[in-house]
């Protein structure tokens, strides 16, 4: 993320960092990061990035833009989808793909 932030330091005021963590099941939790700045925020929301603690290391899983990040009933490969806007974001076994 530091270099996310570098970026956003660049093109205008320090961003705003919101991070949030979420239990999906019974040993799966995601770290989610939003960064509000001028450049990281359009039309469509912020930046939102999520990462998954995998044998040691904190792996990016998600990397889109939106706003509200719900976690729904429905899953694939053992993993609760995620709406990010009006978009279904499913578990591929390595990362969230958006279905388009």
């Amino acid at each position: 993320m530091a270099r996310e932030i570098e970026h956003a330091k660049a093109s205008g005021p320090a961003p705003v960092v919101l991070v949030a963590m979420a239990r999906l099941n019974d040993q799966d939790e995601l770290l989610f990061v939003q960064l509000q700045s001028s450049s990281e925020c359009g039309s469509a929301g912020c930046s939102i990035m999520a990462f998954k603690y995998v044998d040691g290391d904190w792996v990016r899983t998600v990397d889109t833009v939106g706003g509200m990040v719900r976690i729904a009933t429905s899953r694939h490969r053992g993993m609760p989808d995620l709406i990010v806007n009006h978009s279904r974001l499913v578990w591929n076994g390595a990362r969230y793909v958006d279905l388009g």
